[in-house]
């Protein structure tokens, strides 16, 4: 079981086809994971700054991949990737 005292970041990523590829060679190499998806609202305006710019009406979503992986096992995952 991976809580919170055993577990060491391996991964951060937005790309969602990465995402796939490492929970594969994860898989493929029998390490257990844990996955944290975080829900970002990004703007699309050129203007920055400001509370504003996060509620302009022309926003993009984005997630953000955490990986995570048993402190022991962090170096097979490594070289699983």
């Amino acid at each position: 079981m991976i809580t919170l005292l055993n577990r060491k970041e391996l991964m951060r990523t937005y790309d969602e086809g990465k995402y796939h590829n490492i929970k594969d060679k994860l898989d493929e190499h029998h390490i257990k994971y844990d996955i944290k998806v975080n829900y970002l609202k990004m703007a699309t305006t050129a203007h920055l700054g400001g509370p504003s710019a996060l509620l302009t009406p022309g926003q993009q979503t984005k997630y953000e991949y955490i990986i995570y992986v048993k402190k022991d096992q962090f170096d097979k995952a490594l070289i699983a990737l």
